[in-house]
Order: C-alpha cells, then sequence, then structure tokens
C-alpha cells in the first residue's frame, strides 16, 4: 500500500485507511505494517455495513488468505495482534470531492486486495 501512495498523492488523490480495531491499535498497525498515511477506525464497524462489506468466517478461511500467509512467513514477515474483528472484510471505496461514489471494491475473502491500476484509473 505504501508503495502506490505516492502514485495517488501525484492524482491529487488522499489515501485513507479505516480499521475496525480500537484507536491505541493505529500505532501498532503502523509498526508492522509501515504504512504512515492517514488511518481512521470504527470500532462500532458501521462504516464497513453502510458500505457493504461483509464479516464472516468463510471470508477469513479462503484460499487467498493461506497463500498470501505462507508467502509473508518465508519473506519473515509475521503477523501482529489480531485488531477489531478478524472476521471485517475489506475493500475499496473512491469517494470523488463532490460526494459521489468513483469506485468501489468488496473484498470476498480476506486477502482480495483491490487491482491498484483500476483504482489509480478512477481517480483520473
Amino acid at each position: 500500500m505504501e508503495e502506490w501512495r505516492d502514485e495517488f498523492v501525484r492524482k491529487d488523490a488522499e489515501l485513507v485507511v479505516i480499521g475496525c480495531g480500537k484507536p491505541s491499535h493505529i500505532k501498532e498497525f503502523k509498526e508492522v505494517t509501515g504504512y504512515s498515511g492517514k488511518i481512521l477506525t470504527d470500532p462500532s464497524r458501521e462504516a464497513f455495513k453502510i458500505l457493504g462489506l461483509t464479516s464472516s468466517l468463510g471470508g477469513l478461511l479462503g484460499s487467498k488468505m493461506f497463500a498470501r500467509a505462507i508467502s509473508a512467513l518465508k519473506q519473515g514477515i509475521k503477523p501482529g495482534s489480531v485488531q477489531g474483528n478478524a472476521l471485517q472484510l475489506g475493500g475499496a471505496i473512491i469517494i470523488n470531492t463532490d460526494e459521489s461514489i468513483e469506485y468501489t471494491y468488496r473484498s470476498s475473502e480476506a486477502a482480495d486486495d483491490p487491482p491498484v491500476s483500476e483504482m489509480l484509473a478512477a481517480v483520473g
């Protein structure tokens, strides 16, 4: 995510991560991921519900998750502690300055990330 942040900035777009953990979890998230951009959190998960992002055990146990976990471990990357609801799936929403939604991606399982090229194309 961090490596793409400059691309969004060049397109005059602000990249914001929204998690579902407690505000006190933000520091550890930044340390584990190296992400230095804006991070918000919504422990109630209301934003996730409004955006239609799902939460499920099946999503957590998807095939992409296992493949990505094995790859990360081989690279020496170890997971941090669970923060928020581990079953909450993510996604990406691009909202224009006029509040219109330009792009929506809802993850079907953990480690199902939106194509960054699609997101960059949506911001212009």
